[in-house]
C-alpha cells in the first residue's frame, strides 16, 4: 500500500505528540509508545524531527525507509531466473566495474634511452602492484590478473 510522504509529515508535525505518523506508517507499536510517553513531550519533539526529515526526503527515500511497497520501482523477477540475476548484478558487475579501472601512469619525457628503459620497468612495476593491490580486494578474478599480467610483460 502507498503511503504519501506528505501526509506522513504533516501527522509528524502536527499529531507527533500522539504518534499519529507511526499508526499511518503502519508502525503501531512506536505509536502505543508515543501515546505512553506524551506527557513527556519527547514524541512531540522526535515528531517535529520526523516531520522535516520525511519532507527532506525524496520519494523513494520515503518508500525504502518504511518498506513501502511501490510498483513502479519494484523490478520483477522470475523464479528460473533469480540465480542468473544474483550472478550478473553481484558478480560480474564487480568485475566488469573493476575491469574498467586501468592504472594509466602519466606519459614520461624522454630524456635518454636508459632512463627511458628504466622508467618503462618502474612504469610497469607499479601497474603490477596496482594489478596485485585488485586481485588481492577480489576486484579481479584469477584469470583476469594472470591475463593483465602476460599483457603487461609481453609489451
Amino acid at each position: 500500500m502507498t503511503k504519501d510522504k506528505s501526509i506522513a509529515g504533516l501527522l509528524a508535525l502536527f499529531g507527533g505528540s500522539l504518534g499519529l505518523q507511526y499508526f499511518y506508517l503502519d508502525r503501531i507499536a512506536a505509536g502505543v509508545l508515543c501515546i505512553l510517553f506524551c506527557w513527556t513531550g519527547i514524541p512531540a519533539l522526535l515528531g517535529l524531527i520526523n516531520g522535516i526529515r520525511y519532507f527532506c526526503m525524496s520519494e523513494r527515500e520515503f518508500a525504502n525507509s518504511f518498506g513501502l511497497d511501490r510498483d513502479d520501482e519494484r523490478e520483477a523477477i522470475p523464479m528460473e531466473n533469480i540465480s542468473r540475476y544474483v550472478h550478473d548484478r553481484y558478480v560480474n558487475r564487480p568485475r566488469r566495474l573493476a575491469s574498467s579501472l586501468r592504472y594509466e601512469e602519466p606519459p614520461v619525457k624522454e630524456e635518454e634511452d636508459e632512463e627511458e628503459e628504466e622508467d618503462e620497468d618502474e612504469v610497469r612495476f607499479k601497474k603490477l602492484e596496482r594489478l596485485n593491490d585488485l586481485h588481492k580486494e577480489g576486484a579481479l578474478s584469477d584469470e583476469e590478473f594472470e591475463r593483465e599480467k602476460r599483457r603487461l610483460f609481453l609489451r
